[in-house]
């Protein structure tokens, strides 16, 4: 009997000590988790991973750091271009080479004058699984530039996928170039939209004005065009210029700007996908305003209340 007892005793003796035990194991625990994460300073953004926003900076500050070298920018950009793009980037500035067509992308800096250029990446948002937007801010000497890098993941590493600054597109502008259509991607990969320019005639009637167009944006699906519309022959005075079109992964956007020397206007049409449909959502618009020393571009944004399906929307009413 009395073994029994201190049997039972020590047994609830050593129950209390291990739970006095692990309850400091637990608080341990927790001031840890507080301090890494109070330390961490690569924190997921918009539901991208630790893991990811880690390996995406990297790419970003090994590519970034490169091409703001001054030596590398002119003697090595091939180089670098093979390393960090997107095979369909790398295809498409190589089509453009070979077509003569001169498209420059390391606009951050004038290899010329360059005076200490740095760079600091804001934010990283993923937009799909394999997709991700970086927003970039380049400062060299007193000018600063901010920038959206595209990347996507590709053989398990992170390839910029396009540039895209305010008022364009860098792959968009490649396309337009070379007449090819704007594949859509993810659940839209059915669907491409690309521009067709009017040939130039200058033996028209004064009655053909009207029916007269700039050309005609087409939406097709596997191909086949089933919507399209016309941009307006404009008033050519307002130096009317197309700028491309955009995959978005929600849909699409349509980029054209008009104007006069620096007073000019920039302006996007962004289309979703919604309903079996292309809505026209809002129109992003960029107009020149005069600033001390200079020109400087101001934002607006129009969300439309009543989106227009594609079919329905007329360049010409976003002009002027």
């Amino acid at each position: 009997m009395l073994l029994a007892k201190l049997y039972f005793g020590d047994q609830k003796k050593m129950i209390i000590i291990m739970n006095k035990y692990f309850l400091v194991l637990l608080l341990t625990i927790f001031i840890v988790s507080c301090e890494s994460s109070k330390n961490n300073t690569n924190k997921p953004t918009n539901n991208a991973t630790k893991d990811t926003v880690i390996a995406v900076r990297d790419t970003i500050r090994i590519y970034l750091n490169r091409m703001l070298n001054t030596d590398v920018v002119r003697f090595e950009q091939r180089l670098l271009d093979s390393m960090f793009f997107s095979n369909e980037l790398l295809s498409l500035q190589k089509q453009s080479t070979k077509k003569g067509f001169n498209n420059n992308r390391n606009h951050w800096v004038d290899n010329e004058f360059v005076d200490k250029p740095s760079f600091k990446i804001e934010t990283i948002e993923r937009i799909q699984d394999s997709t991700i937007y970086a927003d970039i801010t380049i400062r060299n000497g007193e000018s600063k530039f901010s920038e959206k890098m595209v990347l996507i993941l590709e053989n398990a590493s992170w390839k910029v996928d396009d540039f895209v600054h305010e008022t364009y597109s860098y792959k968009a502008n490649i396309r337009k170039s070379l007449n090819l259509p704007t594949p859509l991607k993810g659940t839209l990969s059915d669907f491409s939209v690309k521009y067709n320019q009017d040939e130039e005639d200058d033996h028209f009637d004064e009655e053909e004005i009207i029916d007269r167009t700039y050309g005609h944006i087409c939406l097709m699906k596997k191909g086949k065009i089933i919507s399209k519309i016309k941009i307006p022959d404009m008033d050519r005075n307002a130096e009317f210029e197309f700028g491309g079109i955009e995959n978005t992964y929600m849909g699409f956007n349509i980029y054209f700007n008009y104007g006069h020397d620096h007073l000019r206007c920039y302006k996007i049409l962004v289309f979703e996908f919604d309903r079996n449909q292309f809505f026209l959502r809002k129109i992003i618009k960029y107009g020149t305003i005069v600033v001390e020393g200079g020109f400087d571009l101001e934002k607006t944004i129009k969300v439309l209340e009543k989106p227009f399906t594609f079919d329905k929307v007329n360049i010409g009413d976003f002009v002027g």
